[in-house]
């Protein structure tokens, strides 16, 4: 049976004996359903009732079982306020850890809530596994969670909002006047910064810094330092 921090946990509802729990690391990492999303379950549940098992691990049977649920968190509180019976599929995991990677894969595979933006799961993943190289990351991404992206795709979605794009007004200015003292376009400059910063971030450790020293213009330097470091 699991052993999980009970600080992790977050009530959902109880029926008859049975309390169900979201964990919430693994909420944190899924993107928020809309109440439109939700209203579209609600009309789904009223008219097809819940069609899978809720799949879910037992972590304490003593007076009342509990569990906490995989993926169905919006389905077992709609499906309670509906009174719909509840079919349960308890999952076997050995740690938490394998709950968040059990949980997520198959949230990706239901595809819960309208869509699940990879970009902000990829963005929250990375920090979860910040202590990892960017090319250790790509292979979690890819053999833990079920993510087939391109090491492109990944760095984009971890690093930047858009191509070409910086984030602050502070550094859209620096690169302003940079681009005007190299004699070039600022969003030709911009460019040149976010492949930079791609490049930087597929360093492992101190070495990215090193690599920028190597850089003729301290000022470039400086802006790519600030994008990379925000």
């Amino acid at each position: 049976m699991l052993e999980v921090d009970r600080k992790q946990l977050k009530r959902i509802t109880k029926v008859s004996d049975k309390v169900f729990y979201a964990y919430k690391p693994l909420q944190r990492l899924l993107p928020n359903l809309t109440k439109a999303d939700i209203e579209d379950l609600r009309e789904v549940l009223k008219m097809e009732g819940l069609t899978k098992p809720l799949r879910v691990v037992l972590f304490s049977d003593k007076k009342v079982k509990r569990y906490v649920v995989l993926d169905g968190v919006h389905r077992v509180q709609i499906a309670v306020e509906l009174g719909l019976d509840l079919e349960l599929e308890e999952v076997q995991v050995r740690n938490e850890e394998e709950l968040v990677e059990l949980g997520l894969k198959l949230n990706l595979q239901e595809k819960r809530g309208r869509q699940i933006s990879k970009r902000q799961l990829v963005k929250r993943l990375r920090k979860v596994h910040s202590d990892l190289s960017f090319e250790e990351f790509c292979v979690v991404l890819k053999e833990k969670y079920g993510l087939q992206l391109s090491k492109e795709t990944i760095s984009k979605y971890v690093y930047l909002k858009q191509r070409g794009q910086v984030k602050s007004s502070e550094q859209k200015c620096r690169i302003k006047r940079l681009a005007q003292e190299l004699g070039c376009k600022p969003k030709e400059l911009a460019e040149t910064v976010c492949t930079l910063v791609r490049t930087v971030h597929q360093v492992a450790g101190p070495q990215w810094k090193t690599m920028l020293m190597q850089l003729s213009n301290p000022e470039l330097i400086r802006v790519v330092s600030t994008v990379v470091q925000s």
